[in-house]
């Protein structure tokens, strides 16, 4: 009766050390299931812009010119930049926000002497989903 009792009791740890083991395997993964959706949240890129434009910096109608082709410049910046972005990683773009700055300025050009203009200086924001 004794061995009985201690080969019950065997029986048992034996089955519950069995279950323990069995709980303890990792879940199989369905292979068919659909691979799961790209991260589609939104990503900001900026892009800074400087170059510098020789000419007049007084207020006469060729200096107004130049700053407006400055200008002119930097938004079609911003614009092939949405394009060039969709072009490598980019499913979606939107520009949020251009930023144009320009200064008189002396550009000191080495023997050349000093050549005057303007610096101009653009930030452009834009946010992308990415593909």
């Amino acid at each position: 009766m004794l061995n009985t009792k201690i080969a019950l009791a065997a029986l048992v740890v034996l089955g519950a050390t069995a279950g323990a083991a069995v709980s303890q395997e990792p879940p199989i993964r369905d292979q068919t299931a659909a691979p799961s959706k790209p991260d589609r949240r939104p990503v900001r890129v900026q892009v800074g812009i400087n170059f510098f434009v020789a000419g007049p910096v007084d207020d006469g109608e060729e200096a107004t010119k130049m700053r407006e082709h400055a200008r002119r410049t930097i938004y079609e910046m911003a614009k092939r930049e949405c394009a060039l972005l969709q072009d490598t990683i980019a499913a979606e773009c939107r520009l949020e926000s251009v930023t144009v700055n320009i200064n008189r300025q002396m550009q000191h050009m080495g023997p050349m002497g000093q050549v005057e203009g303007f610096n101009t200086g653009g930030q452009v924001a834009l946010q992308i989903t990415l593909k």
